[in-house]
């Protein structure tokens, strides 16, 4: 059930472009005027190009629209913003120009790490490895709460992976049953690099598991790019804290966060993987990161209407935070020329 949650929002998202590009492609616009002509009456003047216009943006806003239902609006690819492939794509080749002088973009750096604290989105995290292919020593490190669902994900994806069982054997003169929080087993798939993507490894636990933490020591400090799918959003409030703090330790400074989050009144609304998303402002979001970052919305989606309605809300709206993990000599310089481009929360 995980597993096709997991790609549940690419899906929606497909068959929403493909309905769309039927809609208005050149077919249907000529099958749209013979019809038409069949229709008119012979004395009828032919209608101007600027109605036959209008009409097929109307047909194009209904169809956007009617794929919108009481389960899609549940799912996080729906409730919470999502970055766009143009925001990636500038987000991985994004750096700090030596000197502190600001940002520059330029060329994916070789030897990128990223980290997915919690796969919601397969097809996206895909589409990264796939990007980042031709990049020397790059690899992507991705976690799924399910093993059915990181077996699904790289089934689907034709994706040739090795399978293995990390599990912490405690000395001799310990209680193997009291550490059961430590010798939980943790399921490592890894996809060999290869022409058509970059390495991929995918942990079926959670940064917050003590299991994870024993195995993954040699990853601590390893990452130059993060992108929260949403983990953030489903964390309660009092935890969150405690999360980042997982997250920080895993990153080198100075590294990059995209978050995947929801801003909404009232703050907790039920939705599917994991269960409840919480709300999460861009004030609380700076606070978390603390002086040493650079906190950005760079992107939001107010929603009105049914939806709303459907999910018992007052107001929401999706955003994407996209954040610099800094150093505090890097932070004590200064981060406000660190934004991202066209940032909607700087005008």
């Amino acid at each position: 059930m995980l597993a096709l949650r997991l790609a549940s929002g690419a899906q929606i998202q497909y068959l929403m472009a493909m309905q769309r590009m039927r809609t208005c492609g050149k077919p249907v616009m000529q099958e749209e005027e013979r019809m038409e002509s069949r229709k008119r009456p012979p004395d009828e003047p032919p209608q101007g190009e600027g109605s036959k216009r209008e009409r097929l943006v109307d047909a194009c806003d209904e169809e956007a629209e009617s794929p919108v239902t009481h389960d899609t609006v549940s799912q996080p690819s729906y409730l919470l913003g999502q970055a766009t492939p143009a925001m990636l794509d500038s987000w991985l080749k994004e750096d700090i120009q030596p000197g502190g002088e600001g940002p520059v973009v330029k060329a994916i750096p070789e030897g990128l790490q990223l980290l997915v604290p919690m796969m919601f989105d397969g097809e996206g995290v895909l589409s990264l490895c796939e990007q980042l292919r031709g990049t020397k020593g790059a690899s992507v490190v991705a976690l799924v709460a399910d093993e059915d669902a990181g077996k699904a994900f790289l089934t689907t994806s034709s994706l040739v992976f090795t399978v293995d069982t990390l599990r912490y054997e405690p000395p001799w003169y310990q209680d193997a049953s009291k550490l059961e929080h430590l010798t939980s087993p943790v399921p490592v798939y890894k996809c060999a690099g290869g022409a058509t993507h970059a390495p991929l490894t995918v942990y079926v636990s959670s940064l917050l598991e003590p299991s994870f933490g024993v195995h993954t020591g040699r990853l601590m400090g390893s990452f130059h790019r993060v992108w929260d799918q949403g983990q953030l959003a489903h964390t309660p409030p009092a935890q969150r804290a405690k999360l980042l703090k997982a997250i920080r330790s895993y990153t080198t400074a100075p590294a990059q966060l995209l978050v995947s989050c929801s801003v909404h009144v009232p703050g907790e609304v039920a939705s599917s993987l994991p269960g409840i998303a919480y709300s999460l402002p861009l004030a609380e979001m700076r606070d978390l990161c603390g002086s040493s970052s650079a906190v950005h919305c760079a992107k939001q989606v107010k929603r009105n209407g049914a939806p709303l309605s459907w999910l018992g809300l007052a107001s929401q709206q999706g955003c994407v935070y996209w954040i610099w993990l800094l150093k505090d000599s890097e932070a004590a310089e200064g981060s406000s020329f660190l934004r991202p481009p066209c940032c909607p929360c700087c005008k």
